[in-house]
């Protein structure tokens, strides 16, 4: 297991590249986002950000998480530059 795999995780609502409202993932001490590939059922677009909102807290409370801590792991990656390009997940 690398290093990123041991950190927490949460759903993320997110504006994409295209505009559209979508989830991706934080991962707790990386700078920005995972996308989530627009094939999978979590990467779709939503009508607004509080329907994208409403399926991330549902997502995260499905793995465990309060809003506070997926608050908590989402904030902890506003240090640096949005979308991670290396690939998504």
């Amino acid at each position: 297991m690398n290093e990123t795999e041991k950190k927490s995780r949460a759903y993320v609502a997110v504006i994409a590249d295209d505009g559209t409202y979508r989830l991706g993932i934080a991962v707790e001490g990386e700078s920005g986002y995972y996308k989530i590939r627009p094939e999978s059922d979590a990467g779709m677009p939503f009508d607004s950000m509080d329907a994208a909102n409403k399926v991330a807290d549902a997502y995260n409370e499905g793995l465990g998480l309060s809003k506070v801590r997926a608050s908590e792991i989402a904030l902890s990656t506003l240090h640096g530059p949005g979308v991670r390009r290396r690939g998504t997940r």
